[in-house]
């Protein structure tokens, strides 16, 4: 018998509604699991489990703050896990911060519809 591979969760992490029923509506669509929030408690414990995807909206403050993020990139590799960061389209501070902190992949807002979409269906 075949063994059935298990997709991850995905944990998108935003304040802004828009944005994060837009990445849970792609992310459903490309048959994976998705759990939407903005409390950074969650996010942490969700990224010590195995089997997580974590997706953030760098314009949420809290993100932006000295260290987060790292420290949520750095929680994500101890277990094995993934996070990839979205950024505004002409924000280069928040584009720096990305690189800075070594997330996966940087999306940029304006094309979440193609390579975001994309990404994700091949997770």
């Amino acid at each position: 018998m075949a063994e059935e591979i298990k997709r991850p969760l995905v944990i998108v992490g935003s304040t802004d509604f828009f944005l994060s029923t837009n990445l849970g509506r792609i992310i459903t669509a490309a048959g994976l699991r998705c759990v939407r929030t903005n409390q950074m408690e969650r996010i942490e414990l969700e990224l010590k489990k195995p089997g997580r995807v974590f997706v953030g909206d760098l314009k949420w403050e809290e993100l932006q703050e000295r260290g987060v993020l790292k420290k949520l990139v750095n929680v994500g590799a101890i277990c094995g896990n993934k996070v990839f960061a979205i950024c505004p389209n002409d924000d280069e501070e928040l584009k720096v911060l990305a690189k800075k902190s070594r997330v996966k992949e940087t999306f940029i807002r304006y094309d979440i519809e193609n390579r975001f979409k994309v990404y994700m269906e091949l997770l």
